[in-house]
């Protein structure tokens, strides 16, 4: 996919008429916007949005019409808002027009009239073609989940790295692999199709077994009313976690709460990331407790093996040589050296005879070494779990007090929050608290709907078990309950390949992030990305004991993270069009990204514009002047085929900004009247 053109009539601050050729060649693929901050970068990558998907990440998504164009008109009349887009998706061009009409009522309100959107595919010949279906043409060109990684404004960017991302990574990496086949897959299996196939059985089950089946019908409808519960708490839980979000970044930037906000977060980083490790090692010691566990209770046993293998040891009855008539005279005695009776004919006697066989001796001898050795190594396993275990402990020990002391700290931050220095931010500070009030009740929740399901699981699966007993000895119900097993089991098949495969492309595209990552770091070879199981987005740093440390999730690593797994998710479908996989799906697809630079240095910034062309086929930059300097534009200036600048009429007094472009001056803001607008403009060449 390669974007042509974009048309803008009212669309937001957009006013009138405004365009931008994009340009496209593979030498010179980056169009750069330059634009002052609040003057339109997010509503111009909402204007992509809006126009592929109907949707709007910026402020007051319901306000579409340009506020000016509005004005201009009187009661009743109507104002038209749209976004057209040209593009071009394998060798065929399309244009895109989404308009909305509204309605003015009074000077303060005005009413949605309609909204449409039609799509055009353009022959060779220049006549169009209406495309029927335009939203499901369009999500076959771009699946709606992957746009949020190319069409990203400066705040998307860094929150790809926060908690609430973390099923947006995962969904991207379905979609990029193929894997929401497979899930559709085992739904349909798990719903219409097991659903249809314990209809039949019930048809042919006798009446016993058909108050099974009803039973286990029940269970598994209270576990789905579970998780659809469980899914609505945790969509709740996850607006709440991003209202917090935007108020720690207002807090992170203000004044007056800048520092103390940076300490919190740290300490927040900290505790996550030693509870994380707390985690891992509970999970080992039960690891090794499922696996050696069974020493502690045999050391008596083992030492009293050893005093008598060494008490006939020392007597010469082992291992020396058996004679003949030692083995015939316990033969004859009827009882072994053990205690226990040998009766001619049983498989004991039969065994002890055998050692009158020259050849067994020598078995015999070795089997003796061997005991003695593997009682010792077993004691000396059990040693080292004891000592495993004193360890494990004091480690244990050690993460619950670092977690308290943290937990200590943090009462001491939130703490000084509450002093007169930050009376202004009050409100901020007490919504976060009841919004982490909320949270951690929406945990709690969460948890206890996980419990009950856990607990259904287990019902059905004894239900499982007593249907099996009382199944019907019928041919009709024996194929009826093979075909209910066989679905059962493919569903399963499935969910293990899906699980198995989307940790494996999680490995694949962490492979790839560190490789960008490492490339714009310079000097930071001690600093790396993780995508954990949890598909959470960190930066870690590499300790000389071999261990690793979380940093911070502010800050300019995390943007460059955040950029690192963008680059990525786009070379990955590049790949993906050219492979042969059933699954995977691919394509080439534009960047258009606001502030990619972000709070980063002069020596960051460098480094990401030598980087960012090699990104995508096709790159659209909009960034403010204090961002744009010297480094940059050496980095970036043999790319760049296009040149705008976003000419902002602010309703304050206030200085006229400018920038530099090309040797001209080119105004960024300035005040003329109260009429706010935006106005694109190209640089000239």
């Amino acid at each position: 996919m390669k974007l042509l053109n974009i048309q803008i009539r009212n669309f937001r601050p957009f006013y009138g008429d405004q365009e931008i050729e994009f340009s496209d060649t593979a030498l010179k693929k980056v169009t750069v916007i330059h634009a002052e901050n609040h003057s339109g970068k997010t509503n111009f990558v909402d204007a992509f949005r809006w126009v592929f998907y109907g949707k709007i990440q910026g402020e007051h998504p319901d306000q579409i019409v340009n506020n000016l164009a509005l004005s201009e008109v009187e009661d009743n009349e109507t104002v038209v808002g749209s976004v057209r887009v040209k593009f071009e998706h394998e060798n065929n061009n399309f244009e895109l027009h989404r308009e909305v009409i509204e309605r003015k009522i009074d000077v303060n309100k005005s009413e949605l009239v309609r909204e449409n959107i039609k799509l055009d595919m353009i022959g060779s010949d220049g006549r169009s073609k209406e495309k029927m279906n335009p939203k499901t043409m369009i999500k076959r060109i771009m699946p709606e989940v992957l746009h949020q990684y190319f069409f990203l404004a400066g705040e998307n960017i860094q929150e790809l790295g926060q908690e609430t991302s973390r099923e947006k990574l995962q969904s991207a990496i379905k979609v990029l692999m193929g894997l929401e086949i497979l899930d559709r897959s085992k739904q349909h299996l798990r719903g219409k199709v097991k659903s249809q196939l314990r209809g039949e059985l019930a048809s042919v089950a006798g009446r016993n077994e058909k108050l099974i089946i009803e039973e286990q019908e029940k269970l598994e409808a209270n576990k789905v009313s579970i998780d659809k519960r469980k899914d609505v708490v945790m969509g709740n839980r996850i607006a709440l976690i991003e209202e917090k979000d935007k108020i720690d970044e207002k807090l992170r930037i203000g004044k007056n709460t800048r520092d103390l906000q940076v300490k919190r977060d740290q300490l927040v980083a900290d505790k996550n990331d030693i509870e994380r490790r707390l985690k891992q090692h509970k999970a080992n010691i039960m690891k090794r407790f499922s696996e050696d566990g069974f020493l502690a209770y045999i050391n008596d046993l083992i030492s009293k093996s050893n005093i008598i293998l060494e008490q006939k040891r020392e007597k010469g009855v082992l291992p020396a040589s058996i004679s003949y008539q030692y083995i015939t005279d316990i033969l004859e005695s009827e009882k072994c050296i053990c205690g226990r009776e040998l009766c001619k004919g049983s498989e004991v006697y039969a065994a002890v005879e055998k050692l009158k066989d020259p050849e067994a001796k020598d078995e015999y001898v070795d089997a003796y070494n061997s005991l003695g050795l593997s009682a010792a190594q077993l004691l000396l396993v059990h040693k080292n779990l004891k000592n495993n275990l004193i360890k494990d402990q004091e480690l244990l020990s050690q993460y619950l007090n670092d977690i308290g002391l943290i937990r200590e700290k943090l009462e001491e931050v939130e703490s000084q929050f509450d002093q007169k220095d930050y009376e202004k931010e009050r409100d901020l500070i007490e919504n976060k608290r009841k919004l982490e009030a909320d949270m951690d009740k929406a945990s709690q929740d969460i948890g206890r709907f996980e419990r009950d399901v856990e607990e259904i699981d287990r019902r059905i699966q004894e239900k499982k078990i007593e249907h099996a007993e009382t199944a019907a000895k019928t041919k009709k119900n024996r194929i009826a309950k093979l075909r209910l097993q066989r679905c059962e089991k493919v569903a399963d098949f499935i969910d293990e390949l899906h699980k198995s495969l989307i940790h494996r492309d999680r490995k694949v595209l962490c492979d790839r992030m560190n490789e960008i990552f490492q490339g714009i770091v310079k000097g930071r070879e001690d600093a790396f990305i993780e995508l954990n199981d949890n598909f959470e987005l960190n930066v870690r740093e590499q300790l000389p004991d071999g261990g690793s440390k979380l940093l911070s999730k502010s800050g300019a690593q995390m943007q460059i993270t955040c950029l690192s797994f963008i680059a990525s998710v786009v070379a990955i479908a590049k790949e993906n069009m050219d492979s042969e996989g059933f699954f995977k799906r691919g394509g080439l697809y534009p960047l258009v990204l606001d502030s990619p630079f972000g709070v980063m240095g002069p020596n960051y910034r460098k480094h990401v514009a030598c980087k960012l062309p090699q990104f995508a086929e096709q790159i659209i930059i909009l960034v403010a002047p204090q961002q744009w300097d010297k480094n940059v534009e050496e980095g970036m200036e043999n790319y760049i085929g296009k040149r705008y600048v976003f000419h902002h009429y602010t309703p304050k007094p206030s200085e006229k900004i400018t920038q530099d472009i090309n040797g001209k001056k080119y105004i960024l803001s300035e005040h003329i009247d109260k009429r706010t607008r935006t106005e694109i403009k190209e640089v000239s060449s």
